[in-house]
Order: C-alpha cells, then sequence, then structure tokens
C-alpha cells in the first residue's frame, strides 16, 4: 500500500539510481539518444543531467516532511482532545451522581434520594402535578438544579461533535456516552419530554418557564443520542 512514507523511499530510491546511472545511461549506450560533444566539461553534464532530478526530489520530501509534521500534529492534538472529553464526562457522571432530591422539599427530614434515581424521582414527580394535577408542591429550585444539570450533560455531548478525534476514539466516547445515557439518564429525559408543559405564555408561573426549558433539554439530548445509535449494533435506546 503506498503511503506518504512509502512514497519518499520510492522516490529516494529513483533520484539516487538516477544520479548514479542516468549519465552513464545517456552518455555510453546504445540508448544514448543526445549528443554531449559540444557540452561543457564531464562534470558540468552530469550536474546539468541530474540537478532537475535532485531538485524535483528535494521538493517532494520537503513536502512529504511537511505532511508527515501536520499528521504527527493531528494525532497529538487528537489524544490530547480525548483525554479532555474523557476527564469531562467522568466529571459530569460524578455531578449526576451526587445530584439529591429532596421526597418533600416542605420537609427534608423525609429523606432524600441521590443520583440517576433521584433524577427520575424528580421527573415523575413534575410530571403527576402537570398532567394529573396532584399537589405534589413545585420547587423552583430544584427546576434549575436540574435545569443546569442537563445543560452540563448537553453541552458535553455537544463537545463530543465539535472536537478533533480519530474515527476509533470518536466511536469510544459515543459508545460510553451511549450505555452511560441508557443505563443513568434516559428514564429520566423519557419522562419529562411527557411533561404537558409547552411553551407556556407570559403569564405563566416562573416554574411553568422553567419546566419548558426543562423539557427542550430533555428532547435535545435524547435526539442527539439517539444519531449515536447508528454507529452501534442495537438500537435499543
Amino acid at each position: 500500500m503506498l503511503n506518504k512514507s512509502n512514497i519518499a523511499k520510492i522516490a529516494l530510491c529513483l533520484s539516487i539510481a538516477w544520479i548514479l546511472g542516468g549519465p552513464w545511461l545517456l552518455t555510453q549506450t546504445r540508448f544514448s539518444i543526445l549528443d554531449f560533444t559540444h557540452t561543457g566539461d564531464i562534470g558540468s553534464t552530469i550536474g546539468g543531467i541530474t540537478a532537475p532530478v535532485i531538485g524535483l526530489v528535494s521538493a517532494i520530501l520537503i513536502y512529504l516532511s511537511f505532511s508527515a509534521q501536520i499528521d504527527a500534529n493531528k494525532i497529538a492534538q487528537d489524544e490530547a482532545n480525548f483525554r479532555y472529553i474523557l476527564d469531562e464526562f467522568e466529571r459530569i457522571k460524578t455531578k449526576i451522581k451526587k445530584y439529591k432530591y429532596y421526597l418533600s422539599n416542605r420537609a427534608p427530614e423525609w429523606g432524600t434520594e441521590k443520583g440517576s434515581e433521584a433524577l427520575i424521582t424528580f421527573s415523575e414527580n413534575i410530571y403527576d402535578f402537570f398532567e394529573l394535577g396532584t399537589k405534589q408542591w413545585i420547587y423552583d429550585g430544584s427546576l434549575d438544579d436540574v435545569y443546569y444539570l442537563l445543560s452540563g450533560y448537553s453541552i458535553f455531548i455537544a463537545e463530543d461533535k465539535r472536537l478533533s478525534l480519530s474515527k476509533n476514539q470518536r466511536k469510544i466516547v459515543e459508545l460510553k456516552i451511549w450505555l452511560y445515557h441508557a443505563e443513568n439518564v434516559k428514564k429520566t429525559c423519557d419522562k419529562i419530554a411527557l411533561w404537558t408543559v409547552d411553551n407556556p405564555g407570559a403569564d405563566a408561573p416562573a416554574y411553568c418557564h422553567k419546566a419548558y426549558e426543562v423539557k427542550m433539554l430533555a428532547l435535545s439530548i435524547n435526539y442527539e443520542i439517539g444519531n449515536f445509535t447508528a454507529s452501534f449494533p442495537s438500537n435499543n435506546l
């Protein structure tokens, strides 16, 4: 397979062969179709024959050298991006793991839930409030917390598309996100997507506007994660 390294080796070998054999081939064999009797001394003749080839090969080697440096820089940048996005992934997972939701904001002593289970409980309580008209009290702070949590999660997903990564690195990152989402976040986003709070008017309570923003985030996240599934063998998300 011809790659830049092989091309450089071939060009170098051909140039050496030409430098060593070109003058002899053109002056001392039956293939000598040029008349050198009226040229300068042998050094000038050889220089005139080989100089264009040497110049061309030098240009090719310089180009290949710059190309190799560009490729090396891209590999280094991809590796740095890969480490960065994996670190960000761990940070997002830690934030979700530390998320707390009070089972009753008016009575914190009733206990709390943490992590993905807390997110599911939160989304179900808000769903019941909007859909079933329950007396579950809406706490704006909880909506704010989930909004910022999902915002960070959404931005992280977008980073995967923005950053330069090799094909294998991107597949690793997207598979990690896909699996984590399926196990820890998808149920929450699915439930939030069912909230019956659609584009509230200006006179609607503040929590309705915040709930609508959270719903739009959940829909966007599910859509972006759905785009990952084309690369994987299962479409169970």
